[in-house]
């Protein structure tokens, strides 16, 4: 998913906050909320439809692929 999060595990976790609220993540990470409109206030460019091409390149979500353009890391030292 665009995110990465478990959507039943998160909802149950009883501490769930949505990506746009939640802010950065860590290193690579500007904000954890990738939508286009979001992107845009943060004067980025959207992503569009990457996530085949996240996929392509070993990572399960398009979080931890931008996360990847930005730090060099691998999905296994992302995850």
């Amino acid at each position: 998913n665009r995110h990465g999060e478990e959507c039943i595990a998160a909802f149950e976790s009883g501490c769930w906050e949505c990506p746009q609220c939640r802010g950065s993540c860590g290193p690579g990470c500007t904000s954890c909320c990738n939508c286009g409109p979001c992107r845009k206030k943060l004067e980025m460019e959207p992503t569009r439809q990457v996530v085949n091409l996240a996929k392509h390149n070993g990572f399960t979500n398009v979080h931890d692929y931008l996360i990847h353009i930005v730090t060099g890391e691998t999905p296994e030292v992302i995850s």
